[in-house]
């Protein structure tokens, strides 16, 4: 993850905005953080990239590491080629998928045609339609779903998607902050990933 310098005018993109991930490795990220008033608008976007077992759509709502920090983005545009400049060393991975589909694929179309009418950069028209503070911290939580877990579902579970079904199964409400699952469970998003897609539970703002 780096903060790319070189010259991107998100609201006349140099590239069609591809909405599947289609194999391509890496994956440009708005990021919703502080910058100077007198710095690029590329500066709030930053290239990551996907790992294999991760699936990607253009408008996911994506947790990214930033710093030693993780925070909230939104999946902007897949490139083929890292940018002139960055090593593919260089690069980190996108953590978790928050929200699939928040955007859908006509209304994220929508959003750019407004953000080149008006000719402002992506990020202002995304603010604009975005819950206040949706991006800036991490608000990802995870709720299981006890009616989609089959009788003895831990005998198929890894060792860390059943420690996160037990934490889940153990309080009241069957819901945690993926936050405070990280703190009790090392790698704690393989479990969740697991978990999801399986349908046991689900991942919400």
């Amino acid at each position: 993850m780096l903060d790319r310098c070189a010259t991107l005018t998100v609201a006349e993109p140099r590239t069609p905005y591809q909405l599947t991930t289609a194999g391509q490795p890496w994956l440009e990220v708005l990021v919703d953080r502080p910058y100077p008033r007198d710095s690029q608008e590329d500066q709030q976007i930053l290239t990551y990239s996907i790992p294999p077992d991760l699936t990607v759509e253009i408008g996911d709502i994506l947790s990214v590491p930033f710093g030693s920090q993780v925070i909230g983005g939104i999946a902007l545009r897949f490139l083929e080629n890292l940018p002139p400049g960055l090593e593919e060393n260089q690069i980190r991975p996108v953590e978790d998928v928050i929200t699939k589909g928040f955007f859908p694929d006509n209304y994220w179309q929508l959003l750019t045609k407004i953000a080149q009418y008006y000719a402002t950069d992506l990020i202002t028209v995304v603010r604009v339609a975005l819950p206040t503070g949706l991006l800036r911290s991490s608000q990802r939580r995870i709720r299981l779903k006890p009616a989609a877990i089959p009788p003895g579902a831990e005998v198929f579970c890894t060792p860390l998607s059943r420690q996160i079904l037990s934490l889940l199964k153990n309080q009241k409400e069957g819901d945690y902050s993926a936050k405070y699952l990280q703190e009790k469970v090392k790698n704690a998003n393989y479990g969740i990933r697991d978990l999801v897609k399986r349908g046991w539970v689900e991942s919400y703002l």
